[in-house]
């Protein structure tokens, strides 16, 4: 019986998280080979995360060829040094991945 309904790829930095109790969240670049490989494996859906942005979304998504993707850091309005806030969409951005 399968434990899960998806896998949701992401990267790990190891020792203290960006986003206190959560897990990835890093904007680093997940690796797309692995999740490739993932993908040609599993018999659950597979969506890659972890730096995938407007940039770069249609080249991961034809490497991979994944069931989804998934955006947060990338995709967050910025304050005024240029870091991400957490969990506040910047639309344009949003619509450009898509």
């Amino acid at each position: 019986m399968p434990s899960s309904d998806w896998f949701l790829t992401d990267t790990l930095l190891v020792g203290a998280q960006p986003v206190t109790g959560h897990v990835g969240i890093t904007g680093k670049l997940c690796d797309w080979e692995m999740a490739r490989d993932l993908v040609n494996q599993s018999h659950i859906p597979v969506i890659p995360a972890g730096g995938l942005s407007p940039e770069n979304v249609a080249e991961g998504l034809r490497f991979t060829q994944p069931d989804g993707a998934d955006t947060c850091t990338a995709t967050n309005l910025l304050d005024e040094s240029g870091k991400p806030i957490g969990f506040r969409k910047d639309l344009e951005k949003v619509r450009r991945f898509v």
